[in-house]
């Protein structure tokens, strides 16, 4: 029996979205790129939803830590990460 994903894991980090929420739990990030009409469009957004899959499955430390970092690059290259204070 396999083992259900851990969608309410948190992220390494709080992630500003530039104009909308900061991102705290795997489940926010997901809503975000399953939504964002870019992520079929661009690889940034198609990794991002790939690692958060393995993040969420495995519940891995460094597994969530590569998928933040990715929600931050793809958000990044949007020009919509948020730079404000976040703790």
């Amino acid at each position: 029996m396999s083992k259900r994903p851990k969608w309410s894991a948190l992220l390494s980090r709080p992630v500003p979205v530039r104009d909308g929420p900061v991102l705290r739990t795997l489940k926010q990030a997901a809503i975000l790129t399953m939504f964002n009409k870019e992520t079929g469009k661009r690889s940034s957004w198609q990794s991002a939803a790939r690692k958060l899959m393995l993040a969420a499955e495995t519940g891995n430390k460094g597994d969530i830590e590569d998928a933040t970092k990715q929600i931050e690059l793809a958000l990044f290259m949007e020009s919509r990460l948020g730079f404000e204070q976040t703790r």
